[in-house]
């Protein structure tokens, strides 16, 4: 078993518990002993990040440093917004030692200890798709997918910007097909699934979001697709319960 610091973030611990609950059933099945972190918060998403983002900087730092305070040299993370945030924080702090240390100035003062740089965020996602994860995946998985007709739709944080996430292709990422093949299912490919579900802009511009949302979820279907799957929870949100919204300004029951 090899220990990982789980980051389960705030919607695996709100309205997306399902998220958590399947995690901590499967993570010790395919090799993985999660350690959660204890009172940390949000990682900020994009909004503390555009508007404070020396703030957002010390929020992802502190939960940077509980990770490391465990052992483990990997933060898992289930959601692709948090997995952008950290690693975006981590790669800053890792390459600017002036800023580490001004920053662990600050958290010291507030009774964490200093960061030292030595963690790398990974999303349960890679962890289950490469290597011993995915062959101990193929192992254990139930083959309920099959028979059925699976998009996988990842979203625009877990892909880009590529040399920052850098785990698949952006153009032609593949990670998503093997867990639905090991799990019995048939990916089916369509263009969408690497574009944006629009919750970003959705109190800003909902006509505009509800453009985004809605290719990926008519092309899935007109792919026929039974079903489709997302590594984000906020993608999820926006896949499933938005589609009430897209109902009523397209008249289009999907």
């Amino acid at each position: 078993m090899k220990k990982v610091a789980y980051y389960k973030g705030c919607l695996a611990s709100l309205s997306a518990k399902e998220l958590d609950i399947s995690t901590q059933a499967l993570a010790p099945k395919v090799g993985y002993e999660l350690e959660e972190l204890e009172s940390v918060t949000c990682c900020g998403a994009g909004d503390i990040h555009e508007a404070e983002p020396d703030y957002y900087l010390h929020l992802n730092a502190r939960i940077l440093s509980y990770a490391e305070q465990t052992g483990s040299d990997t933060l898992m993370t289930v959601c692709n917004v948090c997995t952008l945030n950290l690693r975006q924080a981590n790669y800053q702090l890792q390459i600017d030692e002036s800023l580490r240390e001004r920053v662990n100035e600050n958290l010291v003062k507030v009774g964490v200890k200093p960061y030292s740089g030595g963690v790398e965020v990974k999303h349960f996602l890679w962890l289950l798709s490469d290597g011993e994860g995915y062959e101990a995946l193929k192992r254990v998985a139930h083959r309920g997918l099959k028979g059925l007709k699976i998009a996988p739709f990842y979203g625009c944080q877990i892909l880009r910007p590529s040399k920052l996430l850098g785990h698949d292709d952006p153009d032609a990422p593949s990670s998503l097909e093997k867990i639905i093949e090991a799990c019995g299912g048939e990916a089916i490919d369509y263009p969408a699934k690497i574009k944006c579900c629009g919750f970003p802009i959705i109190q800003a511009r909902e006509e505009t979001a509800l453009g985004e949302l809605i290719q990926p979820i008519e092309q899935a279907k007109e792919a026929g697709a039974d079903a489709m799957v997302t590594p984000c929870p906020l993608c999820h949100l926006s896949l499933d319960a938005w589609q009430s919204k897209l109902k009523k300004q397209t008249g289009k029951d999907f």
